[in-house]
């Protein structure tokens, strides 16, 4: 901070008030704030009568109209074992069900069919085995014929 001779400070280049004219412009200020207020209060007057209510006692009620969206905190998928074609369905959204209950019927002659290509299929598999064991049971036989008994005394 430099002195001047004069007694006013200066902060480089820009000049600081002295007191007397900073409290005059404070006053100033503090003034012009309340004419402000106070008239401002005279300008809007006291309120239209007929907007008035007595006040009284009694519950008040509250409503509270909200739009989004509701997300549950589980989500539980339901797949059958079996697929096909949906018949007939016993239960509607938001329905109730319980342990057990059946929810849907699928058509059974999809299924049906499905059944009987996989009994053919089992018998074409036991058939094979069947055939599988009758080829050991042959190699068996074969396996004590007197030709091997030969070979073995030849040995």
């Amino acid at each position: 901070m430099l002195k001047l001779s004069r007694g006013r400070r200066v902060l480089g280049r820009m000049r600081v008030f002295s007191r007397p004219a900073l409290t005059a412009a404070v006053l100033l200020t503090v003034v012009a704030g309340a004419w402000w207020f106070t008239s401002s209060g005279r300008a809007a007057g006291l309120p239209d009568p007929s907007s008035l209510v007595p006040v009284e006692k009694g519950p008040m009620v509250v409503s509270v109209v909200a739009t989004g969206r509701i997300e549950p905190i589980t989500t539980v998928e339901i797949k059958s074992k079996a697929n096909g074609i949906i018949e007939r369905l016993h239960v509607d959204v938001d329905d109730v069900v319980e342990a057990g209950q059946v929810l849907a019927e699928l058509d059974r002659e999809n299924l049906q069919a499905r059944l009987r290509e996989a009994r053919a299929a089992l018998q074409a598999a036991e058939a094979a085995r069947d055939g599988a064991l009758a080829q050991v049971a042959k190699a068996e036989i074969e396996a004590e014929s007197p030709e091997v008994e030969l070979a073995r005394r030849n040995h």
